[in-house]
């Protein structure tokens, strides 16, 4: 991806995994959030793979935050 040396909030695409722990949502969270069509934005790169871009991730959380208020 980025490198060994990159931290996770350096990183510019995350895998679905890394973007559940950037998150803080449990496993399966987003696999569940993409099927529902209630999740960020995503590109999956192939059948298995889904990938999640980090200003994509940021946005979202800030539409879920104005929900609150």
């Amino acid at each position: 991806m980025c490198g060994s040396t990159a931290t996770l909030a350096q990183q510019e695409w995350y895998t679905r995994a890394e973007a559940e722990s950037y998150l803080r949502l449990k496993h399966n969270s987003l696999a569940q959030m993409a099927y529902r069509g209630t999740g960020p934005k995503f590109k999956r790169v192939s059948y298995r793979h889904t990938l999640y871009r980090r200003a994509d991730l940021d946005a979202w959380i800030e539409e879920q935050d104005t929900q609150w208020r």
